[in-house]
């Protein structure tokens, strides 16, 4: 593929959008797998960007694919922070590594089909000569930066430019940094999905709050019994226990019990009205509004005075 033969599409994309696309290609086959995918990601990155959506996704589909397929243990992460010329994505995983007699030929796809006896990469030739011939059109690059017993680590460096915000609903919505000064509440955020968390942490911090974090339901009820939140966003949907499961252990075991409210996608009547009949009446719609986060805090923070 000739760099120079492929048209982009610059327009302005949701870079928390991107990461969990990017992430939910591959989070069945991780957990099948006993592995954990993590997402960091500098709290000072702006939340739209410039670029080509869909070549960026498909080189982090395609790195993060072959982290998880060559992965017997441990975790795979996705970091994210600012590069020299935009924005720098680093996929680690915690694998075996790829040995010295092979890291010439990662990105060159005949001779890498041809040199990987030991399997390690040796269904990506192609994928790894792609993901380059991609940065490298877009006037970045994806290199191989670290790789031992430990693991290993692909950096790709893209020159993307950060943008105004691409969703008009949030166009007009102006953060209190210091919302939280006026309604001191301690939050609880339970979601199975790296991404979703740090949507949720991120924006919250922009209003001046730090969560607490649970990953299932299990682990929300074990944070939920030593600290006495005044407000616990859970996701609905949770392997081993679902958060209404949950919502409810947390409901019947403290005495001044803390303002639940689901997060879920699931706009159905049925789904809603079973929450209500369990006890939990609150909704937040996901992907998380700023306005309906700002006016849930607001009417927590007003009760809870």
């Amino acid at each position: 593929m000739e760099a120079g033969s492929l048209n982009l599409e610059v327009k302005a994309f949701d870079l928390d959008d991107l990461l969990q696309a990017a992430i939910d290609m591959v989070q069945d086959r991780a957990i099948a797998k006993g592995l954990r995918v993590e997402v960091e990601m500098s709290g000072d990155l702006p939340a739209h960007w410039l670029g080509d959506r869909a070549r960026i996704l498909h080189v982090l589909r395609n790195l993060l694919s072959n982290a998880v397929q060559f992965t017997g243990g441990g975790r795979v992460t996705l970091r994210v922070k600012r590069g020299q010329t935009g924005l720098r994505f680093l996929v680690q995983d915690t694998g075996t590594g790829v040995s010295e007699a092979l890291r010439p030929f990662l990105f060159e796809p005949f001779r890498q089909a041809e040199s990987m006896r030991n399997r390690r990469f040796g269904g990506t030739g192609l994928g790894l000569a792609l993901c380059r011939a991609l940065c490298r059109a877009m006037g970045g690059d994806v290199e191989l930066t670290q790789t031992g017993p430990a693991g290993s680590t692909f950096t790709v460096d893209l020159p993307l430019s950060p943008t105004e915000t691409a969703d008009p609903r949030d166009a007009s919505t102006d953060l209190d940094a210091s919302l939280h000064e006026r309604y001191p509440l301690r939050i609880l955020v339970v979601d199975d999905n790296a991404v979703n968390l740090l949507v949720a942490k991120r924006l919250l911090s922009r209003l001046g709050y730090r969560p607490d974090t649970a990953t299932n339901g299990k682990q929300a009820i074990d944070r939920a019994a030593v600290c006495d939140y005044d407000l616990v966003l859970m996701d609905l949907h949770m392997p081993e226990m679902d958060g209404l499961e949950a919502a409810r252990a947390i409901l019947g075991a403290k005495a001044k019990a803390p303002r639940i409210a689901i997060l879920t996608a699931d706009s159905q009547t049925s789904t809603r009205m079973l929450c209500r009949q369990r006890g939990v009446g609150d909704f937040l719609t996901k992907p998380l509004r700023t306005q309906e986060l700002l006016a849930l805090i607001s009417s927590t923070g007003r009760f809870a005075a």
